[in-house]
C-alpha cells in the first residue's frame, strides 16, 4: 500500500509539472531552456522592436523640429515680403504735382519778405543802426579796420615825400590810400612834397598803444599790397615801409 501511494504521487507530481509547462508555452512565458519569456503581440522579439523604436525616435523628432523651424522662417519672409511690397507700391503711386504753381508762390513769398525788410531797414533808429546806416552797409563798416577819428593834432603820418617836380606820381598812392579808408593830403615842406594823413594825433606816431601807431602799422600794411593792386613799381616792392610820424 505504500509503495502504492508513493507512485500514485509521483505521477501526480508529474501530471502537474506537464499542466505548468504546458500553461507556460501557451502564455509565453515559460521556454525549454527554464526561461521566461514574453511572447511578443506582433510577432517581433520584444528586444528587436525596442532597439527599433530607440533609433527611430530620435531622428523623427529632429525632422519635425526642422521641418517647424523652416515653416516659421518661410512665414516671416512671406510676410516681409508683403509688408515691403505695400511699402513700395503706396510709396511709388504719389504723384509729382506738374504745375509751376510752387515756384510762382516761391517767387511771391520771396518778394513779400523783401518788401517786410526793406521798410524795416530804412526805419532803424539811429541808435540801433549807428547813424540810421542800413545793417549790410553797418556790416561792411565793421569788418574794415577800425580808424581814428579825424583830429587835427599837431602829429601827422607822412606816407611818402618827393621833390615838388614830380609831385604827380603821389596821385595814384593818394587814390589808393583814399580808397582804403585813409584820407591823405600834399603839403609843401623844405624842398620837398609830402603826402600825409589828414588825421593828426596828439602823441609821436611812433608812440606803441596810440592812434597813430595803429594807423601807422596799417598804412605799412597796404604798402605791401599797392605794386600788385595798382601795377605802379616807382616805389620800390616793398613801398611806404618808410612812414614815419611828424610834426606839423
Amino acid at each position: 500500500m505504500a509503495r502504492k501511494s508513493k507512485r500514485m504521487a509521483l505521477y501526480e507530481a508529474i501530471r502537474q509539472g506537464q499542466v505548468k509547462i504546458a500553461k507556460g508555452l501557451e502564455s509565453g512565458q515559460m521556454r525549454s531552456d527554464g526561461i521566461g519569456h514574453s511572447k511578443p503581440k506582433s510577432g517581433i522579439p520584444d528586444s528587436i522592436a525596442l532597439f527599433k523604436n530607440k533609433e527611430k525616435s530620435p531622428s523623427i523628432s529632429t525632422l519635425s523640429k526642422i521641418l517647424a523651424v523652416v515653416c516659421g522662417l518661410a512665414a516671416m519672409a512671406i510676410l516681409l515680403f508683403g509688408i515691403w511690397l505695400v511699402i513700395h507700391l503706396t510709396g511709388g503711386s504719389e504723384t509729382v504735382p506738374t504745375t509751376d504753381e510752387p515756384a510762382n508762390q516761391s517767387q511771391m513769398t520771396q518778394g513779400n519778405v523783401g518788401e517786410k525788410i526793406e521798410p524795416a531797414e530804412e526805419e532803424s533808429s539811429g541808435f540801433m543802426g549807428f547813424g540810421g546806416k542800413k545793417a549790410s552797409e553797418e556790416s561792411a563798416v565793421e569788418k574794415q579796420p577800425a580808424q581814428p577819428t579825424p583830429y587835427q593834432g599837431p602829429n601827422v603820418i607822412v606816407i611818402q615825400q618827393i621833390p615838388p617836380d614830380q609831385q604827380d606820381k603821389l596821385l595814384p598812392v593818394q587814390e589808393y590810400y583814399n580808397a582804403k579808408g585813409i584820407a591823405t593830403e600834399m603839403i609843401q615842406r623844405s624842398g620837398y612834397t609830402l603826402l600825409v594823413t589828414k588825421a593828426g594825433f596828439d602823441y609821436d606816431p611812433k608812440r606803441q598803444g596810440t592812434d597813430g601807431y595803429r594807423l601807422l602799422q596799417r598804412i605799412r600794411q597796404l604798402g605791401l599790397t599797392y605794386p600788385e593792386a595798382t601795377g605802379d613799381t616807382k616805389f620800390g616792392l616793398r613801398p611806404f615801409q618808410d612812414a614815419y610820424g611828424y610834426k606839423r
